[in-house]
């Protein structure tokens, strides 16, 4: 997919091999279920203080991906004047490639955007994670920089724009 339209295009392709996938508001219940999908996702896991310490924070929400009672997958996120920055989302290795992602990132999408008062999306991921690098890109989100200082420990900055205009900044 080239783009978040083609992506939304195809998501009943997605969503015929995962039904009834329901984007929730995560709460405290979630905890257990957030961090065994965080531990299996990223090599530096959260702990739940970690978890806790950021979905306390006055900009930031969490979401859940649940699939028949069962917590798939999850998005946390913080607010901010013109932009949302996703802080961390990851989806159970069960469940990959089956559209859970996309459907968390499109309900911010379809929820979260508009032109006049937050027009994009911005995500770090870390140069060595590939598979969340091809994930954005095949969102329509675009790496526009890269945050470090170029020995072995980058991020680079994705960005979905509404107005589908993305400039490279280089390193910031």
């Amino acid at each position: 997919m080239d783009t978040m339209q083609e992506a939304v295009e195809n998501e009943e392709d997605y969503r015929g091999q995962l039904a009834d996938v329901e984007i929730r508001w995560m709460i405290r219940a979630d905890t257990d279920a957030v961090l065994e999908i965080d531990e299996m996702s990223f090599v530096e896991c959260w702990s739940e203080a970690d978890l806790v310490t950021t979905c306390r924070r006055n900009n930031t929400i969490g979401m859940v991906a649940e699939h028949e009672d069962r917590v798939v997958g999850f998005i946390i996120y913080e607010l901010h004047r013109g932009k949302l920055n996703i802080v961390r989302t990851a989806v159970h290795p069960d469940f990959s490639s089956m559209g859970v992602g996309l459907a968390m990132v499109q309900r911010l999408i379809n929820n979260k955007l508009h032109p006049k008062r937050r027009d994009k999306i911005e995500a770090f991921v870390h140069e060595t994670n590939v598979t969340a690098q091809v994930f954005f890109r095949a969102l329509g989100f675009a790496s526009e920089a890269i945050r470090g200082d170029g020995n072995g420990d980058d991020e680079y900055l994705f960005c979905y724009r509404l107005d589908g205009f993305h400039e490279w900044q280089g390193r910031i």
